[in-house]
């Protein structure tokens, strides 16, 4: 079956895809002594991923030299993941980042040793998909203690521990792919 986004599909610009924009929720720590020290990350990738983003601070209040280095660790290699790993990478291109990426290959023993291998890397900022939100906590707080903040996708962590997070209503976005599957498919 062929998948080419199409004006007006459930894969192309549509109103559709209008109507669940909204369902898109970014979010940055409120307090705390892991402030964000690099936005940028947050700043690239919520474009990328059709948001708006954050400019580049330091919580020490100096600026970042050279190039700032994403670590991002994905949770798979479906076709989503494939978008979505290719969507930071070229927005970290566009931006002058440098991008190291890891597949976690949907294991969260591999995901756990990714982010592991993203801190020893020197990573400013490791952008997750994670595989196990269970396991996640532990990334997190691994990352935090090494002062490399965290970027989420999909899930939601304790908003003081992370750089922010892109969380999707599935139950939403579900119906209202179902709604548009019904519409569409009237009387045939």
């Amino acid at each position: 079956m062929d998948h080419t986004p199409r004006r007006g599909d459930s894969f192309g610009r549509s109103s559709r895809t209008s109507r669940t924009a909204h369902l898109l929720e970014g979010r940055r720590p409120m307090s705390g002594p892991f402030r964000v020290r690099r936005t940028l990350a947050a700043s690239f990738l919520v474009p990328a991923l059709g948001l708006a983003g954050c400019s580049l601070v330091s919580s020490s209040g100096k600026s970042h030299d050279g190039p700032l280095t994403i670590g991002f660790v994905n949770g798979g290699s479906t076709k989503f993941h494939t978008c979505l790993r290719e969507a930071v990478e070229d927005a970290a291109r566009n931006n002058l980042a440098r991008i190291l990426t890891a597949d976690s290959h949907q294991d969260a023993a591999r995901e756990r040793s990714n982010v592991q291998d993203m801190i020893k890397r020197g990573v400013d900022v490791i952008i997750l998909q994670t595989v196990n939100t269970q396991a996640l906590q532990r990334d997190i707080a691994e990352a935090k203690s090494a002062g490399v903040p965290v970027f989420l996708t999909s899930v939601e962590a304790d908003p003081d521990d992370i750089l922010g997070a892109v969380v999707v209503d599935l139950k939403a976005v579900g119906k209202l792919d179902a709604d548009w599957i019904g519409d569409d498919a009237s009387g045939r």
